[in-house]
C-alpha cells in the first residue's frame, strides 16, 4: 500500500510539473508576440517625415535596395505599421511622395514620372484601420490638407512650378472631398496661394488666401 501511495504521489507531481511547464511556455510565447506587436513607432533608424500626437509617418532606406525608399505610418498607441509605398530615382522611372497627417487620417500623394508619361495619385488613408481611397485628379497637385474627419482639401490644376513635367489641363481649383466622397469646389483661379491652405482642428472649416484676401468655407 505504501509503494502504491508513493507512485500516485509521483504521478501527481509529474502532472503538476507538466502543467507548470505548459503555462510557462504559453506565457513566454504570449510575451514574445506582445513584444513583436509593441514595435516602437517609429522603429530605430527611421526618419520621421510627419507627426502629430498620435501618429508618425517615416521612411526607411533598405540597404539591399539602393535607390529605393520605403514609407510607413504607425499609431503611437496602436498595433502594426502600415506600408504606404516607395520612392525611386531610377533611370526610366522617378517616383516621389508628399504627406499630410491628421491622425488617424493621412493624405498621401504619389508623383510618378516615366518615359511612358506622368501622373499624380492622391490617396486618403486611415492608419488605424488600414483602409484607403484614391482620389481622381486630372492635373498637378500642389497644395493639400487633411482633416481629422478624413476630408481632403486639395489645390490642383494649373502650372505647378515644382512639377513642370505635368502639363496643366485646367485652371487651378480648390476642391474639398469628404471622407464619404462628397466633392465641393471652394474656389477657382490663379490667385489662390498654395501655401495658405489650412483647416480647423475639428475639420469643419477651410481657410486660404486668394489675391492676398482671406477666404473661408464651411466643410460638410
Amino acid at each position: 500500500m505504501r509503494h502504491h501511495h508513493l507512485t500516485r504521489r509521483r504521478l501527481t507531481i509529474i502532472v503538476l510539473s507538466l502543467v507548470v511547464a505548459a503555462i510557462t511556455v504559453t506565457t513566454s510565447t504570449t510575451a514574445a508576440h506582445a513584444a513583436k506587436r509593441a514595435r516602437p513607432c517609429p522603429p530605430a533608424g527611421a526618419r520621421v517625415l510627419a507627426s502629430d500626437v498620435d501618429a508618425r509617418v517615416y521612411r526607411i532606406r533598405p540597404k539591399k535596395l539602393p535607390g529605393i525608399t520605403d514609407f510607413y505610418a504607425c499609431m503611437t498607441r496602436g498595433r502594426g505599421h502600415r506600408y504606404l509605398g516607395y520612392e525611386t530615382d531610377g533611370l526610366s522611372t522617378f517616383v516621389y511622395r508628399t504627406f499630410r497627417l491628421a491622425s488617424p487620417y493621412l493624405a498621401d500623394v504619389q508623383y510618378t514620372y516615366s518615359t511612358a508619361g506622368s501622373h499624380v495619385t492622391p490617396t486618403i488613408r486611415n492608419i488605424r484601420t488600414g483602409t484607403k481611397v484614391k482620389v481622381d485628379v486630372a492635373d498637378a497637385v500642389y497644395g493639400l490638407e487633411i482633416t481629422r474627419r478624413g476630408g481632403l482639401l486639395i489645390l490642383w490644376g494649373g502650372q505647378n512650378p515644382r512639377d513642370p513635367l505635368i502639363s496643366p489641363k485646367a485652371p487651378p481649383q480648390l476642391l474639398y472631398r469628404s471622407r464619404l466622397g462628397q466633392r465641393l469646389v471652394l474656389d477657382t483661379g490663379d490667385g489662390i496661394d498654395r501655401s495658405s491652405l489650412a483647416v480647423s482642428r475639428d475639420g469643419t472649416r477651410a481657410y486660404w488666401l486668394k489675391d492676398g484676401i482671406a477666404a473661408t468655407a464651411v466643410l460638410p
